[in-house]
């Protein structure tokens, strides 16, 4: 049964359960900037640094296969991608071919998700991405790492059994959408907070938002102790739109804001430097013609 009514000025419904019965296509956005910068590769020679990358596809998600009750493994054909960075430093000839390199590398690969029956992402890998020597592995991890920032859109849980007993409102504990890059694991705590604000015939209308200090694991001695090189105190606020019928994310957007804690080395050596993310999602239609997306592309500095 799906039902909607208001609890103490709060909405509540129960029928927050995902479903994957069918394929879906989806259109992804995900702008990155990155404070500590990040190396990007071609396989042969060429290398650069960059200071912020969009990443914009198309996917096709469908089930490859059942984890038990609680989850799936989601394949996700990458049907068209467009690339964009801003270079640290002068390079853009040197940018630009090797995010056309990427681009190519990756419209021949998939990506592999799994996700919780209440809307977890546990993991995310690529198929069909060779990783044959180091410079291919670093390759493969900085493609993944971008791509896990993208579907990271996908990670919102829902209340257990779909019920929020009335509450309004549930929590996460892991938040992907507030993590960085990172090629060596995520450390720090955080939590969401899940608000449903509406619902509006089956269509539930959820509100995010989410806080806590994360950072990659990188480490840094002071006398006899490591301590983590740099955290953000990072904040998330966002929304999404939820179809109760057919258990379907339609729509979800978010940013997220991190400055460097006072510990870390970014505080001590630059100013104003914040982590950034902004992603959104859109579930396209059957019939819907979506855009052709321009070709992967150097960004120019903001004047």
């Amino acid at each position: 049964m799906l039902w909607a009514m208001l609890v103490g000025g709060a909405q509540a419904a129960d029928g927050l359960v995902w479903h994957w019965e069918e394929p879906r296509r989806y259109a992804l956005h995900a702008q990155i900037d990155l404070p500590e910068g990040l190396r990007i590769l071609a396989v042969r020679n060429l290398e650069a640094q960059v200071l912020r990358v969009d990443v914009d596809l198309y996917t096709t998600c469908g089930v490859a296969q059942a984890l038990g009750a609680s989850a799936w493994e989601l394949s996700c054909a990458i049907d068209e991608i467009s690339l964009g960075a801003l270079p640290a430093r002068d390079g853009v000839d040197v940018v630009g071919a090797i995010l056309g390199e990427m681009d190519e590398r990756l419209s021949s690969a998939s990506v592999i998700m799994e996700l919780t029956a209440d809307g977890r992402l546990r993991s995310l890998d690529l198929r069909d991405l060779s990783k044959d020597d180091d410079r291919e592995k670093q390759i493969y991890e900085t493609s993944r790492e971008l791509l896990l920032r993208t579907f990271a859109a996908f990670d919102l849980q829902l209340p257990k059994k779909g019920d929020d007993h009335g509450k309004g409102s549930w929590k996460q504990a892991r938040v992907r959408g507030l993590e960085p890059i990172s090629w060596n694991g995520v450390q720090g705590s955080a939590k969401a907070t899940h608000t449903l604000t509406g619902v509006d015939g089956s269509v539930a209308t959820i509100t995010t938002h989410a806080s806590g200090a994360v950072g990659n694991n990188d480490q840094v001695q002071v006398g006899d102790t490591s301590r983590p090189a740099n955290l953000f105190d990072s904040e998330l606020e966002g929304t999404a739109s939820f179809d109760l019928k057919s258990g379907t994310l339609l729509e979800r957007s978010y940013a997220t804001v991190g400055k460097p804690t006072p510990s870390s080395l970014l505080a001590a050596t630059s100013s104003g430097v914040i982590y950034a993310q902004a992603v959104t999602l859109h579930l396209a239609s059957a019939d819907e013609q979506l855009e052709p997306l321009r070709p992967s592309h150097v960004l120019l500095p903001e004047r």
